[in-house]
């Protein structure tokens, strides 16, 4: 018999890990976008994984849980595989598409990642597509629609890099989606911690030929400071996420981490007004914060159930 897990109840205490989640991904892309100025797309993505691999492996080896690799056919590392090109590909294609159309758009378009997650579960798990996902669904792409609204033209006609920002970002949630289903497949046999530190020692191993560790050397205070943001928000974000869905509902989670876009848009205006050459401003006009709105309240319907 399949053991499902059972929240402890303790709404309260998941609230308040949902709510760190969503501030700690929330300042990530301010984050990032910063930290792109001192080194490039793929060495930064690997001292994140890096980092993350240390912590992780350090937690598990001081709990005793480290992984056992023992498969008992390929379609368990096939699925492993995914599961880390998916997550991999996420960073990687984030990041790109991030420096071309900012944190505030980026966080808007990767909503896409939960909807294609039901949508993946729905087409390969036949899990079931009710009404209030559909509302949730059309809210979504209404609200992209809005924010996007200046672009459109600009995204339909050339291939600027605006629009390449807008395809690498499509792209990341649709890795992120990827890595998603495979880990639920993964769950099976490994915990989440355990199933990150794979994907964390995959990925830096991955981008190690990429990557240039000696730019590390030539950080000021400031470069080092948001090269440690970056590495311990990885940890953090996911820490809290995890523990977050030990004390709560899946879906109330998922409902809190939706407004993460709204908090990207409010952080980066607070950063420009407060230090104007950190991070460049976003075109966001009245319109466009509309549709993030609508984006957020799409996925808000879209990732509860309806019987919570």
């Amino acid at each position: 018999m399949n053991k499902v897990h059972t929240p402890t109840g303790r709404w309260k205490y998941g609230l308040l890990l949902s709510l760190s989640t969503a501030l700690l991904w929330g300042l990530l892309p301010i984050g990032l976008n910063a930290m792109m100025s001192y080194m490039d797309a793929y060495t930064i993505t690997w001292y994140r994984f890096l980092f993350a691999a240390v912590v992780f492996f350090s937690v598990l080896s001081f709990k005793k849980g480290l992984p056992r690799l023992r498969w008992s056919n390929s379609q368990q590392v096939i699925i492993l595989l995914i599961a880390c090109i998916g997550l991999c590909g996420n960073y990687i294609l984030f990041l790109l598409g991030l420096f071309r159309i900012g944190p505030g758009g980026s966080q808007v378009l990767i909503q896409l990642g939960p909807m294609l997650v039901i949508l993946g579960g729905i087409t390969i798990f036949k899990e079931d597509f009710s009404g209030r996902q559909l509302i949730g669904l059309i809210c979504i792409l209404t609200g992209l629609a809005l924010f996007f609204q200046h672009k459109v033209q600009e995204m339909f006609t050339s291939m600027t890099e605006y629009t390449l920002g807008v395809i690498l970002i499509i792209g990341a949630a649709a890795t992120w989606a990827a890595y998603a289903l495979a880990q639920k497949q993964l769950l099976k046999r490994f915990n989440s911690q355990q199933v990150l530190l794979l994907i964390f020692i995959f990925g830096s191993i991955l981008f190690l030929p990429t990557a240039a560790p000696g730019k590390l050397l030539a950080l000021d205070l400031t470069g080092m400071l948001l090269l440690a943001f970056c590495g311990a928000n990885t940890v953090l974000a996911y820490g809290c996420f995890a523990e977050a869905l030990e004390h709560w509902e899946a879906s109330r989670v998922s409902a809190v981490l939706a407004i993460i876009p709204l908090l990207t848009l409010g952080f980066m205006e607070l950063a420009v007004s407060l230090h104007p050459s950190f991070v460049s401003s976003e075109r966001i006009t009245w319109l466009s914060f509309l549709g993030a709105i609508v984006v957020v309240t799409g996925t808000a319907i879209f990732v509860i159930k309806k019987n919570i």
